[in-house]
């Protein structure tokens, strides 16, 4: 994961766009991919044999 994805339903008005937008603003600067990035290793699981 790199980027954001953020959804919208095709019944959406210009406000839920309005919202989708600053929500994926909020989420592109909050550091989130970044972090996951760093931490990705502890993120897996171990598999058993």
């Amino acid at each position: 994961m790199t980027k954001p994805v953020i959804k919208a339903h095709g019944s959406s008005n210009a406000l839920a766009f309005q919202n989708a937008i600053r929500q994926g603003l909020v989420f592109a600067q909050s550091g989130y991919i970044q972090s996951v990035e760093e931490n990705i290793e502890y993120m897996k699981l171990e598999r058993p044999e």
